[in-house]
């Protein structure tokens, strides 16, 4: 296991010192975080919060809706390319122009909201 790195000296030192109290429970996840990270506690509480592009427990969880959505979109798009496959290979009957542009549109709309969730992760 590797040694911890120190953080660097601050001219003049930390002097501001925040206490803060937490669960049992909260206590573990942080202890199981830090150990993960090699860091202490409080750098581990410091360095989440002063991270560029951190995300809160809703923008997180609404990410992972609109993930699932956008994944459940995609599944619908693959479906209908692959009917539309199966038509065209069997040669009963063509796809309809409305039927191959509705695909196009559900594409369309599925890489729109791929590009919305990947700017709200990236910021």
């Amino acid at each position: 296991m590797g040694a911890r790195k120190r953080q660097a000296n601050e001219p003049g030192g930390r002097s501001v010192r925040h206490v803060v109290k937490v669960t049992v429970p909260q206590e573990g996840e942080l202890l199981r975080r830090a150990g993960a990270a090699k860091v202490t506690v409080p750098r581990l509480l410091v360095e989440s919060a002063l991270a560029g592009g951190s995300m809160t427990r809703a923008e997180a969880d609404g990410l992972r809706a609109e993930l699932a959505v956008i994944r459940r979109l995609l599944a619908n798009v693959a479906n209908n390319a692959n009917q539309i496959a199966v038509r065209l290979h069997s040669q009963e009957s063509s796809p309809t122009v409305e039927q191959v542009t509705g695909l196009a549109k559900l594409n369309r709309d599925a890489v729109s909201r791929i590009e919305a969730a990947l700017d709200a992760v990236t910021g």
